[in-house]
């Protein structure tokens, strides 16, 4: 923090435990003009009894700020530390701070919001309601406090820090128990006697240049306008060790919720590992696991960057495959990811909370349904879903959509059947 910003926060600090704000200058100074200059001066009573009034409830409402403000101060110091705070972010939650006005104080009015973090909040009758739209962790609460009499003649305004283990888990929504948790891996060595030792062109993947031409499924690009091929399917089977790594992006809510869903999923079994964002840490235990969750949130400009760390301290003969929980837009992490599908068999997850339809019939529709403005929202149109899947399967990477809304999974294929 630069000197200039320290000394604008001191200045501001101290100009808050003036009582008198612009209106209540101009009060006095209205005041006193018609009480001294004209009421007094020229022997008008009317204008005396005005200025008289005036300067009475501007001595009222000063007194009354004043000891509004000195009471809420000593009530605070009950609120040094405060009692741990656990919520899942998009559900209001009640945080137990709770202050109010006594009968004796009729003319004083008390108000505030949070500073650090900086998340709207709702005063209601048994204290405060907070809703936070993105996970996280802080270790302090910071409020400012408005302290005014009921005309809003006179306010004090002052800051005050709580102590306290706020953690904001990520919301699983309706996936309770995924089907992608045990991850997939290559089949045995084996071919099966009765079908071919490289597989039949079964599964379908995105056209790429230089693909033979008769493998084009054509009947799908005039239903869809897309050009896909066949290839040879590839022998799956779960997964008995696997890897997990959850991309922190602005967008990655759901897909941390489809993580965390995942990890519950897996039990007290010790054959799989984890790793996030924002931390170096490859854990085995559901509450770490959860904790790293958590905390990926602010490393959200990363997208990927200790991927390739995780994946080469992590990877040895055991594990073989890796889950990637990854954010429903494109980016820096597509690259990442695919520098990885050429060392290790990856499984990326994207989750999403519904899709907006497409801009097909004008206006009309977009005044209809409005795509959700919040930027943490994982709400998207398909064909921005499309483009990132796209590029992950031309590099025939397995992707599958996490729809947190519905607790519905599906892959590209079964996309182009439902939306298209």
């Amino acid at each position: 923090m630069s000197t200039l910003s320290r000394l604008w926060q001191m200045i501001w600090k101290v100009l808050g435990y003036q009582p008198f704000s612009w209106g209540s200058l101009l009060l006095l100074a209205g005041a006193y003009w018609s009480f001294s200059k004209i009421g007094v001066e020229q022997l008008d009573y009317v204008l005396i009894i005005v200025g008289a009034v005036a300067l009475g409830l501007l001595v009222v409402a000063l007194l009354g700020t004043c000891a509004g403000a000195l009471y809420i101060l000593l009530c605070l110091r009950e609120h040094k530390n405060e009692k741990d705070i656990r919520i899942i972010e998009g559900f209001p939650c009640q945080t137990g701070f709770f202050l109010k006005i006594p009968w004796w104080f009729p003319l004083v009015q008390c108000s505030w919001r949070w500073t650090k973090p900086d998340i709207a909040i709702e005063i209601i009758r048994s204290g405060e309601q907070v809703v936070f739209p993105r996970r996280g962790h802080w270790g302090q609460i910071e409020r400012e406090f408005w302290i005014s009499d009921i005309f809003g003649i006179c306010r004090i305004r002052f800051a005050h820090e709580s102590n306290v283990d706020l953690l904001v888990q990520a919301n699983m929504g309706k996936l309770e128990a995924p089907i992608f948790a045990l991850g997939m891996q290559d089949g045995g060595d084996q071919a099966h006697p009765m079908g071919k030792p490289y597989g039949d062109r079964v599964d379908i993947r995105t056209y790429s240049p230089g693909d033979p031409v008769r493998y084009i499924l054509w009947k799908i690009y005039a239903r869809t306008g897309e050009l896909v091929v066949r290839k040879p399917e590839r022998a799956l089977q779960p997964a008995e060790r696997i890897l997990a790594y959850l991309i922190a992006a602005p967008r990655d809510s759901a897909s941390a919720g489809a993580a965390q869903a995942t990890i519950q999923s897996q039990g007290g079994r010790g054959d799989w590992k984890f790793g996030a964002d924002g931390s170096s840490s490859i854990v085995t235990d559901v509450q770490q696991a959860q904790d790293l969750i958590t905390r990926s949130a602010a490393a959200e400009k990363q997208q990927g960057e200790m991927l390739d760390s995780f994946v080469q301290e992590a990877q040895d003969e055991r594990f073989q495959s890796i889950i990637v929980f990854a954010p429903p837009e494109e980016g820096k992490w597509i690259e990442h990811v695919l520098k990885q599908a050429k060392k290790i068999n990856v499984s990326v997850v994207i989750g999403i909370d519904g899709l907006v339809p497409s801009k097909r019939f004008g206006r009309l529709r977009d005044f209809v349904f409005t795509q959700d403005q919040n930027p943490y929202s994982c709400q998207l149109q398909y064909q921005e879903l499309m483009q990132v899947m796209t590029r992950l399967r031309v590099e025939n990477v397995s992707v599958q959509i996490a729809d947190r809304r519905t607790g519905s999974i599906v892959d590209s294929v079964q996309m182009q059947k439902v939306f298209v």
